[in-house]
């Protein structure tokens, strides 16, 4: 029996995004995931391509990205120093091969290969083991590696705004109907960060702000 596989291919878009690619067209990024070319973009999993660590695409190496990806998102937010992201050299690759058995191999060539219903037994105690990580989740935030102890939602209100930080609790109401009001302070500070665009259409907009903007269409 022959099998052909293939590799992961640069999905199309990524040419016409203007961020820097690789020789096989996959966003470039630094150690902390950050595009290469634009430093306020990061990517992870196999629309990355990893300077300086190249390694083939598999989702392990996605995985093991996430809370990297999380930490240097909040770290952006918050104007704290990157974590570092440094990839494993091999991984375990255990296939199933459909029949109640499976066959396991290492990507760096340092495992003789494996197979039998016990590395599928194998295969499927790592997945359910994996899976139950995201069972009966709650909404949190995590701290960074190296951060005191403490949710990073109250330190990134803190850091836009002058109101009194609110409990994690009432946290969770900015999103609700008219909960999600936000206090003036933290919205004026927001909205001065904006680049905004001058276009003549526009009547009334943030130089001179109404319940709604005010735009002049053409006679057509």
């Amino acid at each position: 029996e022959i099998f052909w596989c293939t590799n992961a291919h640069a999905a199309p878009w990524f040419a016409d995004s203007g961020l820097a690619l690789d020789r096989q067209g996959f966003i470039e990024v630094n150690e902390h995931l950050q595009s290469s070319s634009h430093s306020d973009v990061f990517v992870a999993g196999d629309a990355a391509a990893l300077m300086g660590q190249p390694r083939p695409k598999a989702g392990v190496f996605a995985v093991r990205q996430a809370s990297v990806l999380f930490d240097n998102l909040m770290a952006t937010l918050l104007k704290q120093p990157l974590r570092a992201y440094r990839a494993q050299t091999s991984f375990l690759s255990i296939l199933s091969l459909g029949d109640g058995t499976a066959m396991a191999t290492r990507a760096n060539g340092m495992m003789p290969t494996l197979s039998g219903r016990w590395v599928w037994r194998w295969k499927d105690r790592i997945d359910r083991s994996f899976m139950a990580l995201f069972s009966g989740l709650e909404p949190r935030l995590e701290p960074m590696s190296g951060a005191p102890q403490t949710s990073l939602a109250p330190a990134l209100l803190s850091q836009m705004g002058s109101e009194t930080t609110p409990a994690m609790s009432q946290l969770a109401m900015r999103c609700g109907g008219c909960g999600a009001k936000v206090g003036a302070d933290i919205l004026s500070k927001v909205v001065a960060e904006l680049d905004t665009v001058k276009r003549p259409e526009v009547v009334i907009g943030l130089d001179d702000p109404d319940d709604a903007a005010a735009i002049r269409f053409n006679a057509d």
